[in-house]
């Protein structure tokens, strides 16, 4: 009886349905896999692009800066990415709340995480500051690049 996509129960000879059996929603949705797969295909061309070099040339310090300041950015995206998504197909007026607050909570994160970091360890900041800016214009490009994609699909 497993397999059946219902329940059943009788009551006095009679057969009906009480509980229809869905399929549970996966967390991700199809935006949100591709979203996931270009950014990490993203930092991952950045990782090949700059971490050998900046190691080869610069050495450990100025690469440890490059990839903590990428690390930071990818989880910033990823989680603005994820709850923007996940209420995309609410409200104009809750989808806005969503998308500025989780905006401004993301930016004061990150920017505790950038004085934190600056001004309590040893990091070379000069490294880690343009880091941290061409890889958060990058990933932002990509939001909005899925975000914008996402809006001109005409089952949204």
């Amino acid at each position: 009886m497993d397999s059946w996509p219902f329940s059943v129960s009788f009551t006095k000879s009679l057969c009906v349905p009480t509980k229809i059996r869905t399929r549970k929603k996966s967390l991700m949705s199809e935006e949100l896999k591709s979203y996931n797969r270009i950014t990490i295909m993203a930092a991952v061309g950045m990782l090949l692009v700059g971490a050998y070099p900046l190691y080869h040339w610069y050495g450990f310090s100025i690469m440890f800066a490059f990839l903590l300041a990428l690390v930071i950015t990818f989880l910033n995206a990823a989680v603005g990415f994820y709850y923007i998504d996940k209420y995309f197909s609410a409200s104009l007026n809750d989808l806005l709340k969503v998308v500025f607050g989780s905006m401004g909570i993301r930016l004061l994160a990150l920017g505790l995480a950038f004085v934190a970091l600056l001004g309590f360890t040893e990091i070379h900041k000069v490294s880690f500051t343009v880091s941290l800016f061409i890889s958060y214009i990058l990933f932002s490009v990509i939001e909005i690049y899925f975000l914008n994609k996402k809006a001109s699909k005409p089952d949204t």
